[in-house]
């Protein structure tokens, strides 16, 4: 490392500009964290910028995913394209017809592999995946209080409703359906009311896999075509058609599941979880958890400047970490950041004049006298939004044109902003509904646009 004393030069600037406080130990402490992989938990004795951003990159758990399917629908062979082993060789049973089990990947990923949907009635096996998802059962099929379950052991244990709520929430809920077969009128409207209630229960969290479109390419385009808008149908144009067989569409599955993970989620964790056939290249694994990153960081407030400077100061060591940068780099990209970070949180910010009263006697006269009014200063707090945004985004498009051998030119920072402008109306409009996925999205959608076309 460079002595304290050039550090200190470096930082200075920065120190004297008024950016940040303590920039020097923020500096060290997470140059250290990710190069050495220092436990430094997080502290209330630290700066905050400094804590929140250790804090962040301590945290993160491998997903937690409910796997619900149609009977016969390939999800053993779509979770084996997907992590590299069958539900089979990794769960303890092979039976899930009357069970939810419990799957447990050496990467930490947890699959909840659950009874089939569309079975048969009068057994109701479906309501056992219901009651689990927490979704209202069917009334004509044979009614569940508790969930059959089986987690690390073979003894199969049986969860009231008040134990199921005591699990950690789900991540995601990856819903696969057989697209090669044809619904009957009952079946459609059966499957559209239980993804209405699911997407209920789990707004934002749901990815739809359609299996064994392999199949479907050996028909017609008008049959095809006619086939994938009956499932669109279903599942409100959510449905992303895969072949567990030949890879098709598991990328773009991968991709939204990627885009969907809660902030509790570490995207390095999903990212180990996967085949390497189906891992994210490195540049699209950090446009997508830039993007995600992004569209919280928006969503503060202007006088959330702690957690602005230190969620963008996260994402840029991620960067820094995923390109293995030299200790210079970094010190730069530290105080880039920090820089970025409080222009960034000020859009949150709208100064304006309010009345006060008079003070003192001299004050008092005018008012008295004249009708003098006085007015003090004041502020109003919203979301940094869009403007905020595009404070944001030049720096990281930035850093990954640097670091990613980008061969298209560099854009200027107004060309990035006018990008973010043709897209404005629609992410205001998610912001003020505080849509993060559908905001990560967008994001994701302009940074692939700004890096990787030709």
């Amino acid at each position: 490392m460079k002595s304290l004393k050039n550090i200190q030069a470096f930082i200075k600037g920065l120190a004297n500009s008024g950016v940040i406080e303590d920039a020097i130990e923020l500096g060290q402490h997470i140059w250290e964290h990710f190069t050495n992989d220092y436990n430094l938990g997080y502290s209330d004795d630290s700066p905050g910028v400094i804590a929140k951003t250790l804090h962040r990159m301590n945290t993160g758990f491998a997903p937690r995913i409910a796997l619900v399917g149609m009977t016969s629908a390939g999800k053993s062979s779509l979770i084996n394209a997907l992590f590299g082993k069958s539900i089979a060789e990794v769960r303890r049973t092979a039976d899930t017809t009357v069970c939810v089990i419990t799957a447990e990947f050496p990467s930490g990923l947890l699959i909840y592999d659950t009874p089939g949907i569309g079975g048969d009635e009068e057994l109701g096996y479906e309501n056992i995946t219901r009651l689990f998802l927490g979704i209202s059962q069917e009334e004509d099929a044979k009614q569940f209080s508790c969930v059959p379950f089986q987690e690390k052991t073979h003894e199969v244990i049986e969860l009231s409703a008040d134990q199921l709520v005591q699990l950690p929430p789900l991540d995601a809920v990856l819903v696969v359906a057989n697209i090669s077969s044809t619904l009957t009128k009952y079946e459609k409207r059966g499957l559209k009311t239980f993804f209405l209630q699911l997407k209920n229960q789990y707004q934002g969290r749901i990815v739809v896999a359609g299996t064994h479109i392999d199949e479907l390419n050996k028909l017609s385009n008008q049959e095809l075509q006619g086939q994938l808008d009956s499932y669109n149908r279903v599942f409100e144009n959510q449905l992303i058609p895969v072949s567990s067989i030949s890879g098709e569409g598991l990328s773009e599955l991968v991709i939204n599941l990627f885009r969907i993970m809660p902030q509790k989620v570490s995207p390095a964790k999903l990212q180990e979880s996967l085949t390497n056939a189906r891992r994210l290249n490195r540049l699209q694994f950090v446009i997508t958890e830039s993007s995600n990153l992004l569209a919280e960081i928006i969503l503060l407030k202007g006088n959330q400047a702690d957690d602005i400077k230190a969620s963008y100061l996260w994402l840029f060591a991620l960067i820094c970490k995923q390109y293995s940068v030299d200790e210079d780099t970094w010190l730069k990209c530290n105080g880039d950041a920090l820089k970025i970070g409080s222009k960034a949180h000020k859009k949150g910010i709208r100064e304006y004049k309010t009345p006060r009263l008079p003070k003192g006697l001299w004050e008092k006269v005018q008012a008295f006298l004249f009708g003098a009014k006085f007015e003090k200063d004041a502020e109003e707090h919203k979301q940094i939004g869009v403007e905020g945004l595009k404070e944001l985004l030049p720096g990281i498009y930035g850093l990954l044109h640097e670091f990613a051998d980008v061969y298209n030119p560099e854009l200027s920072d107004q060309a990035i902003r006018l990008k973010v402008n043709a897209q404005a109306n629609e992410i205001e409009s998610l912001v003020e509904q505080n849509k993060v996925e559908e905001i990560a999205y967008l994001i994701g959608e302009i940074l692939q646009e700004l890096l990787v076309a030709s």
